[in-house]
């Protein structure tokens, strides 16, 4: 009976953005030309789902959010969740009960920086504005604690939003996940709200019964094949045959697929959230080329020529230096260690004639 409501949920999860069940081995629909056996959404065993792309990428000009108010499906950090809105907000417990009935379980909260802005903004992106999410994490008298395995969180964590978390926690508080656009700009590393438990704050974000990724288990997949991953409403695909390949090499091999190099994100927290999708999504050693290069003296985006600084936060540490020249391009780190030592600055900088990464592509 589980199994066949996980089936139900997949399919529903296919149609909820305009998809199509289809048999392994088919052609996708005219009218809806992606598809992946790899990534998520999929509909169930020897059946894949079709969909088109209608969301653009969200630029530091543009962060408006969809506002859906319906049923939605998102995949973040290699974990699958669901959000059931046909209520509006309900209560703790009553989310608790809605992902029960489903039989899901209410979302542990990510306590890793990274892992948790790559949730909050796939969740925002995929289920539109309004839509805070009640979360497994509950008061204890002193500190939240998650449920069910009680591993406790911080009232000081940088997780907490200005305010929240607070000194006082009582049994009766509960923890719960932003949902409005101004957060993408006001806080963008801070998801997390508390609250009563009783007061209708949020929708059910549900899960499977899959563990989170903890701070103390970071450990990445390592799968060497092409893989494919919606981050923040946007489609992305690495082309990982040829192993390591140059930025010029990366670049034809996406106009090849009808694509083009992926834009880097200049949004703090969508860029984080790239980052995590892509490693989770597609394994370990994915440094991924972006389309941006040097100018001489900074690195700007190709083809809009939007200029990065060269002191973004977004650089780790060291990158891109003093001196940037025009045979300089940027790609993403793509190694673990990234997700513990520096979890806020996805982006490298090197010669694009070396073979530093694959190629990152998405729609024009």
């Amino acid at each position: 009976q589980e199994r066949q409501m996980h089936i139900q949920h997949r399919k529903k999860a296919c149609r909820k953005i305009g998809g199509e069940c289809i048999r392994r081995g088919r052609s996708c629909p005219p009218n809806l030309p992606i598809e992946t056996s790899s990534g998520r959404p999929f509909c169930k065993k020897r059946r894949r789902c079709c969909y088109a792309e209608r969301i653009p990428v969200t630029t530091p000009q543009s962060t408006t959010v969809p506002s859906i108010f319906k049923d939605c499906y998102v995949t973040s950090s290699g974990t699958s969740y669901w959000m059931y809105k046909e209520e509006r907000w309900v209560t703790w417990n009553g989310a608790k009960d809605k992902c029960a009935n489903k039989g899901l379980i209410l979302a542990t909260p990510p306590l890793i920086s990274g892992q948790a802005i790559a949730l909050w903004w796939d969740v925002l992106f995929a289920c539109g504005a309004d839509s805070n999410a009640w979360l497994a994490a509950r008061g204890n008298g002193t500190q939240y604690v998650t449920q069910p395995d009680g591993t406790a969180i911080s009232n000081t964590s940088p997780l907490w939003a200005a305010g929240q978390g607070g000194t006082e926690v009582s049994t009766d508080d509960c923890m719960w996940m932003y949902g409005h656009k101004s957060g993408l700009t006001e806080q963008p590393h801070s998801p997390y709200w508390s609250g009563s438990c009783t007061y209708r704050y949020g929708f059910p974000l549900c899960q499977e019964r899959i563990p989170v990724i903890t701070p103390q288990s970071t450990t990445v997949p390592s799968i060497f094949t092409d893989c494919y991953v919606i981050s923040s409403g946007t489609s992305y695909w690495m082309y990982k045959e040829d192993r390591w390949v140059t930025w010029n090499e990366a670049r034809l091999k996406c106009i090849k697929e009808g694509l083009i190099l992926a834009t880097p994100p200049l949004i703090s927290g969508q860029a984080i959230a790239l980052w995590w999708d892509v490693l989770f999504a597609c394994g370990a050693d994915s440094n991924a080329w972006l389309a941006a290069r040097g100018d001489g003296m900074q690195f700007v985006t190709q083809p809009d020529g939007t200029a990065i600084s060269n002191t973004s936060p977004l650089w780790w540490a060291g990158q891109p230096g003093n001196e940037v020249s025009t045979d300089d391009c940027m790609w993403m780190y793509g190694h673990k260690k990234g997700l513990t030592e520096q979890p806020h600055s996805p982006y490298w900088s090197g010669s694009c004639t070396y073979r530093y990464g694959f190629p990152l592509c998405q729609k024009p």
